[in-house]
């Protein structure tokens, strides 16, 4: 079994803005879902295609070259047309391969979205690690998807929507994110100062229910959040092994908690990192 996970070429949305002043962020979702498929000894890739500023020529090709049996992408509402394109592009290069699609978009919408692209085998509702891991080893024995909580599905021409997963309580469990299958010399943005740098997400979720932001809706209003001491081991892994300079924090709300924001500087200091 190997499963393909992509981030579409977002820059292609975005191509009144030049390259040049759009940023380009690891797909850090995608690194976590792929860590944690591959300690559950399934054979994983990861093509970011908008730190690679692919189109549909280079795009095929990777995806044909790939000879995955599951493909799944992120998408937004923003992307969600680059999904459908990736989807059609996979259903034509590896016919016999099965399809999914997560991120907040299917999330909200997941019956409009397998409509809306008939290339679309599934969507991942909500978070994505235990659900793909699921999806995969059902794929693998040939078993139904009618278990798996959190994905929507075709079964013969009606589209099923299964319940939703509880979300993942404790997230030291999770292994760090596979960074090393992402090209992390691609990555910028503006404001940072100093490279090699890295994003780091120490929490997830949030509380409020603010009119800008559709966390609350995709994951619902719960702030869960990692330990100082494994925020610490993760940044110790960017320091040596990937000589990270400058680490950029994309939490939902980081400092909602502040008594646990002070360890994490405490731990910072105590190891004299610059």
């Amino acid at each position: 079994m190997k499963v393909l996970l992509i981030a579409p070429n977002y820059l292609k949305v975005y191509s009144y803005v030049s390259e040049e002043a759009t940023m380009i962020l690891p797909p850090l979702g995608l690194a976590y879902i792929a860590s944690y498929l591959r300690t559950n000894g399934i054979e994983i890739d990861v093509l970011d295609f908008a730190a690679l500023r692919s189109n549909n020529e280079i795009e095929k090709n990777l995806i044909a070259k790939s000879n995955a049996d599951l493909v799944a992408m992120a998408a937004t509402t923003n992307t969600i047309m680059e999904a459908y394109t990736l989807a059609k592009i996979t259903k034509e290069v590896l016919p016999n391969a099965k399809v999914a699609v997560g991120g907040p978009h299917p999330t909200m919408e997941p019956i409009r979205t397998l409509q809306e692209c008939k290339e679309l085998d599934y969507c991942v509702v909500s978070e994505a690690e235990e659900t793909m891991l699921e999806l995969s080893r059902a794929l693998e024995s040939k078993s139904d998807f009618s278990g798996i909580l959190g994905l929507a599905y075709r079964d013969n021409n009606e589209i099923k929507v299964n319940p939703a997963r509880p979300l993942i309580q404790d997230l030291d469990s999770l292994p760090f994110p596979a960074r090393d299958l992402l090209p992390l010399k691609k990555y910028w943005t503006p404001g940072v100062r100093r490279y090699p740098f890295a994003t780091i997400m120490t929490s997830r979720g949030c509380p409020y229910s603010c009119t800008f932001c559709s966390n609350f809706r995709t994951q619902g209003k719960q702030f869960r959040f990692r330990s100082p001491e494994n925020v610490l081991a993760e940044i110790d892994e960017l320091v040596n092994k990937y000589g990270v300079k400058e680490i950029n924090i994309i939490d939902d709300n980081f400092t909602f908690m502040p008594k646990r924001v002070k360890e994490i500087c405490d731990l910072l200091i105590k190891r004299k990192y610059d």
